[in-house]
């Protein structure tokens, strides 16, 4: 092979003193290009190399002086020789990895096979600096022992494709003069161990480099067999099986070959050939078993340098042709599901360094103030100016504690505080899915925040959650959830519950998998999605036949994720009811005779199935539903969790909260759950403090829902201000739902940043409701007031009424009003809620029906029943529902509702164009609202705010006519309907004080 060259290469001088260009092998000499055509003939320059090529080749047989293996580490072995703590952690080149998808190309062997001679080689074929290529071995050394300790990775490219070139610690017993401070017994277990199974399972390509002698095929393929059985001992999950390449290095010619006897080796072209070994019936089962661990097999020879270096110069150019020709045909795998599996697998410490300016020291510290990890040397910056630097071993513990969802502490289920997370998240309608893992934990798939949990005992969990996944899907979150111990069976019944992905990585036969699967997916109306991750994959195909909702890893398990959630809806509100509710069984559905987990509950006691069926079928009749006595439960009580993150609940629910006697805004102001342009809607609840408000929202809210007042205090207030909680209906949709804080009771002193002054008081009782009552669809007052005080209840409600309307003209609609009787007595429920209306509003000459109706444009009467101190829990629900379908009657239904409209006139459509107002556009008006009360305006004119034409009054009210005309026709005749919605305008604008008045005109059209 004659190559010319026009650029400088070292300065070997011809016999002539001129420049040499070339190299020739046949005679060992260096030539310049004139000499070379006199001294061989052109037909028989086969031996002579161009000479940078072969400095090029030349250079990959040594290390220059002052490399650092440290910086290109992705495995390191720590601790001290006889530490009980020895094991593995990341280095820096994997730690500081950029994550962009890599081929991972890895080479092992015995010790002085040549690996990191050929890594190096495939380097500078790339045009790789000298100074990123591996360390290799000094030849002439006295000590000729390996240099590479470890695992280390070399970026490069090669076909185009962006790829990781892995050398490994030899699989000998001579100990790496570069190795750390591990030099024992215990190094050589993880380097014949873990090293394995971390190579094969990361690897695209396995390289297996050997010297043996050309004839012994036999040793090779067992040599072969023996790693390869060592590297997937714990079937650790692999999506796609590496090929294998044997190169059989250091090679010397054998007599009477020619000089490219390295091309014709037929005796290496038979390493993978079955019929080659017929003779030995062990060679053909070995092979067998190689080809199920290996996508495709090929053997390279490549001769000794010194023999050869032609030879080693055009088969190294193979070897390289070889990785390219087989990664080019494949996707380039993601740094997920290549390593990070693999570090939460194998108990991969993590270990994370320094940047800044070229610094490579191990983080230490971690600063609070900037949300920074820190070195040694950096961590001095940040503490001179007074920033709130903690190590990175008391940082750890306030993740740990962070990513808390449930744990088993001293027998109780405890929801921590990723479940006020999550809650929260519902609260303000943002979705998110759940995915689980079993038999994997999570660790593998978080941001670099993330450390090794604490291992959990036997006998308890810790359940974990983790916002850390990279992307969305269906703009909806992933949040992913994980345990140190799988096998729990809370885990498990907990995850079938909640999860819309489980991740098995299961190891154990088909039949345990399948009744693992089973067990996750059969009890449930909502089964969740079975990603499983198995080595024998072809044996457990037919598993899809007999279950449904299954599916292998064929990719990236983040893609896998991905594209199953990208056709599943996400219900997060369920599967966070389904968690409270799980856990309040657990706590405290004990059977009191036995301890058993109960079934249902007689006469307010738990039983279990046993003692259940010791009862008599009298006694067993009265039996109610564990489901019924813990629905009713949820709503009458607030769990252990809940009362945990009480100030935080009220804080982050604000909408308005007093502050020296003005109103400021939430945050539920900036993001109260509904999108900017759905439709407003929203429910207004008030009441005396003491008469079950709270209570009565809980059943309502998706997400965060408010507190109850305290047992020895029933009449103080649980939340200060105004507090919203979003709403969803099984079908109809979102609407908001305001707790306003209670008349009449102790002020929440502990949550109201005004606190107990004389403003607050005033702003509550006066202020507030002039605000929610102009925005509200639905009012719903609560008294637990006897049925005949009904002065007394006439008297607050007007009151209330009065204090909503003062000062504000021009309102478009008027909410509907519920009264709800609150806590009635079983004997007090033989009314229907029907009668009770009429009785209530229609008795004393309609006193009351004049008292309300001015101000609301409908009203009925709801009575919900006590639950008997847990007695008779079907009784309140059926109360309770009554009241959540009248509610989503006039929010919803078509013949009920009465929408906030913006009524503008569009001059194309020639008329009155009326469109129901977004969030946005409510949230601005009731801003706007806010800011003239704090400037002591006193009249809040609604043709101002909201966006209507002044100078088209008469259009807005005849929009108000026509809708109050629309209603009344369903109960009268068309000229009733008229005078009736004639007798309504004409009232509203009396108390609204409006100037306009209606013209002799109008009543004769």
């Amino acid at each position: 092979m004659i190559t010319d060259t026009d650029t400088d290469t070292d300065t070997e001088k011809c016999d002539c003193k001129a420049e040499a260009k070339f190299y020739c092998e046949e005679c060992i000499r260096f030539l310049c290009k004139e000499h070379l055509d006199q001294i061989h003939e052109l037909e028989s320059h086969d031996p002579t190399i161009c000479i940078k090529e072969y400095y090029s080749a030349k250079a990959s047989l040594s290390s220059p002086p002052g490399e650092n293996e440290n910086d290109n580490k992705l495995i390191n072995i720590f601790g001290k020789d006889n530490d009980s703590s020895i094991g593995l952690e990341m280095g820096k080149k994997l730690a500081k990895d950029d994550e962009a998808p890599l081929n991972v190309i890895s080479f092992v062997g015995a010790p002085d096979t040549g690996k990191s001679t050929l890594i190096k080689r495939l380097l500078l074929l790339n045009n790789q600096p000298i100074a990123m290529t591996p360390l290799i071995n000094d030849p002439n050394a006295e000590d000729a022992t390996t240099q590479t300790s470890d695992i280390t990775g070399y970026k490069s490219t090669i076909g185009g494709f962006d790829t990781l070139l892995v050398d490994t610690e030899s699989g000998g017993y001579d100990i790496p003069r570069t190795a750390q401070s591990v030099k024992s017994e215990e190094r050589k277990t993880l380097v014949h161990g873990k090293h394995p199974q971390f190579v094969y399972n990361a690897s695209d390509i396995v390289v297996f480099v050997v010297n043996h002698h050309r004839s012994n095929l036999i040793a090779v393929i067992e040599l072969v067999l023996a790693y390869t059985q060592v590297a997937t001992s714990e079937n650790l999950p692999k999506s796609t099986k590496p090929h294998l390449i044997v190169v059989f290095n250091k090679m010397e010619p054998y007599l009477g070959g020619s000089n490219k006897w390295y091309r014709t080796e037929n005796g290496i072209k038979t390493l993978f050939d079955k019929n080659a070994y017929n003779d030995y019936p062990l060679g053909g089962e070995i092979l067998k078993e190689i080809e199920k661990y290996y996508k495709s097999q090929q053997a390279i020879v490549i001769p000794d340098f010194l023999y050869s270096s032609l030879g080693y110069i055009e088969q190294t150019k193979a070897l390289f042709h070889s990785i390219s020709s087989i990664t080019s045909k494949y996707d380039i795998p993601d740094f997920e599901s290549t390593f990070q599996p693999l570090i939460d697998y194998l108990n991969i410490k993590k270990i994370f360094y320094c940047d800044k300016d070229g610094c490579s020291k191990p983080l230490t510290n971690y600063c609070k103030t900037c949300a920074q990890f820190l070195c040694d040397d950096t961590k001095g910056e940040h503490t001179k100016v007074n920033h709130q630097v903690v190590s990175i071993t008391d940082y750890k513990q306030e993740v740990y504690k962070g990513r808390h969802l449930l744990q088993s502490i001293d027998g109780k289920l405890v929801l921590g505080p990723m479940w006020s997370t999550l809650s929260l998240m519902s609260s303000k309608n943002q979705g998110y899915y759940l995915v689980s893992f079993l038999g994997q934990n999570v660790g593998a798939y978080a941001d670099e925040t993330m450390f090794p949990p604490p291992v959990s005992s036997d006998n308890s969990f810790d359940m974990r959650c983790y916002v850390e996944y990279p992307n969305t899907v269906n703009q909806k979150r992933i949040m992913m959830i994980d345990t140190d111990n799988s096998s729990n069976q809370i885990y498990r019944q907990t995850i079938s519950l909640i999860s819309d992905i489980i991740v098995v990585v299961e190891h154990g036969s088909k039949e345990e998998i399948t009744s693992t699967i089973k067990s996750l997916t059969e009890k449930h109306t909502s089964k969740p999605h079975i990603i499983l991750i198995h080595n024998q994959r072809n044996d457990l195909e037919k598993l899809k036949e007999d279950l449904t909702n299954i599916s292998f890893i064929d990719q990236s398990l983040q893609k896998s994720i991905e594209d199953v959630l990208k056709k599943r809806e996400s219900s997060n509100f369920v599967a966070l009811r389904e968690l409270e509710l799980f856990v309040d069984k657990y706590n405290y559905y004990k059977c009191k005779q036995c301890s058993n987990q109960a079934t249902c509950i007689f006469t307010g006691t738990p039983k279990c199935e046993d003692h259940f069926n010791a009862l008599v079928q009298r006694f067993k009749d009265m039996c109610i539903p564990i489901d019924k006595d813990l629905e009713s439960r949820s709503i009458l009580k607030h769990g252990d969790y809940e009362q945990s993150f009480k100030k935080e609940y009220d804080a982050r629910n604000k909408l308005f909260k007093e502050r020296d006697g003005t109103i400021e805004f939430g945050p539920k102001w900036y993001q109260c759950g509904l999108d900017n342009d759905q439709e407003f809607k929203m429910v207004t609840f008030i009441g005396p403090s003491g008469s079950g408000k709270s209570t009565l929202i809980r059943g309502l809210c998706h997400g965060d829902r408010p507190l109850l007042p305290e047992e020895n205090n029933q009449f103080s207030s649980t939340s200060s201000d105004i507090n919203v909680y979003l709403g969803k209906t099984p079908s109809s949709g979102d609407f908001l739902i305001a707790d306003c804080e209670g008349f009449g009771g102790t002020l929440n002193t502990a949550t109201s940043t005004g606190g107990a002054s004389k403003s607050h008081r005033t702003l509550v009782e006066t202020e507030y409701p002039r605000i929610m009552h102009s925005f509200s669809d639905v009012v719903v007052c609560v008294c637990s007031n006897s049925w005949q005080e009904r002065q007394t209840i006439g008297k607050y409600v007007k009151l209330h009424a009065q204090h909503s309307d003062a000062g504000i003209v021009n309102q478009g609609e008027l909410p509907h009003l519920i009264l709800v009787f609150n806590k009635k007595a079983k004997n007090e429920m033989n009314v229907g809620n029907e009668e009770a209306t009429k009785e209530f509003f229609d008795n004393y000459n309609g006193e009351f029906k004049k008292i309300v109706r001015p101000y609301y444009r409908s009203w009925n009467i709801i009575r919900i029943a006590t639950d008997e101190g847990g007695k008779d829990p079907k009784t309140f629900l059926a109360s309770y529902q009554a009241l959540k379908d009248e509610i989503y009657k006039h929010l919803f239904e078509k013949d009920y509702k009465l929408s906030k409209q913006t009524i503008f006139r569009n001059d194309s459509l020639q008329g009155i164009v009326a469109s129901p107002l977004t969030t946005k556009e409510v949230i601005k008006q009731m801003g706007e609202v806010v800011h003239r009360f704090n400037s002591n305006v006193s009249q809040i004119n609604f043709i101002e705010i909201q966006p209507i034409d002044p100078r088209r009054v008469a259009s807005y009210l005849f929009k108000y006519f026509r809708v109050a005309f629309s209603l009344l026709l369903s109960t009268t005749d068309k000229l009733g309907a008229y005078e009736k919605s004639i007798d309504l305008l004409s009232l509203r604008l009396s108390v609204s004080n409006i100037q306009t008045k209606i013209g002799p005109q109008f009543y004769q059209r």
